[in-house]
């Protein structure tokens, strides 16, 4: 009996010890596709099409990989470079070539790509479709934020009110170059196991999940009020994939 009366203690010396605290969310509903680009079916496509497809929540970094999403046409597989963005909750696949003319292409997301829930599509995700000849070629991509000339005052003018001493909400100053550079190591205080700030990895820094109101979020989205916009958030993103530094 003194050794079950014990167990029991320890199991709400446990809980209360994670109180407010959570692993990311448990599965919901399927995951599920907001849209594509190009259109699934679209024919005389950009030969220097981007295929793009935009999920309904953040993916599960451990699940995307450099086969995540990739083109096909038969038994022809081009090379090239997926990407995966937080913030638009989108991955793409930037073929290392332009594409061959007046062929049909499948771009397809890999049976193994989960939500941040564990959500998985209801069914196989592919988009379809058929080049024609034009080659408008690619947008170059935006430049890199600067630390101190973007950064350090988005995030001082919108987060420094909640997040700076003495008493900065959940134990995380941002009031200052150095508190923010400091939260690259610092662990969440919500998700179990996430850094604030991921240096180089925006898919496990929790801070994009909270600027951008992902599902399962202790407590609200932050800033309260007005959200981040997505140019801003996506300066975030940036910065963290450049290494989080000045």
């Amino acid at each position: 009996m003194h050794r079950r009366a014990a167990r029991d203690v320890l199991g709400v010396l446990i809980a209360l010890a994670l109180a407010g605290c959570e692993a990311p969310p448990r599965p919901g509903a399927d995951l599920a596709v907001l849209s594509t680009t190009p259109d699934e079916g679209a024919e005389n496509v950009p030969i220097s099409v981007v295929p793009r497809v935009v999920l309904d929540r953040p993916l599960d970094p451990t699940t995307v990989d450099a086969d995540a999403f990739r083109l096909y046409s038969g038994d022809l597989v081009p090379g090239g470079a997926v990407a995966y963005s937080v913030v638009d909750r989108s991955l793409t696949f930037t073929p290392g070539v332009t594409l061959r003319t007046r062929l049909a292409y499948a771009a397809r997301l890999a049976d193994g790509v989960r939500g941040i829930d564990g959500s998985a599509p209801v069914s196989p995700v592919e988009l379809v479709f058929v080049t024609g000849s034009d080659d408008r070629g690619r947008p170059a991509p935006p430049p890199d934020p600067t630390f101190d000339g973007e950064i350090l005052p988005l995030v001082t003018a919108r987060c420094s009110s909640c997040h700076a001493p003495p008493a900065p909400a959940g134990g995380l100053s941002l009031a200052s170059a150095d508190d923010i550079l400091r939260a690259a190591a610092t662990t969440s205080s919500e998700w179990l196991g996430w850094a604030v700030v991921a240096a180089g990895s925006p898919a496990r820094s929790y801070l994009l999940y909270k600027v951008t109101g992902s599902p399962g979020l202790v407590g609200r989205q932050m800033p309260p009020g007005e959200p981040l916009a997505l140019d801003d958030a996506r300066k975030l993103e940036r910065w963290i994939a450049m290494g989080a530094g000045r």
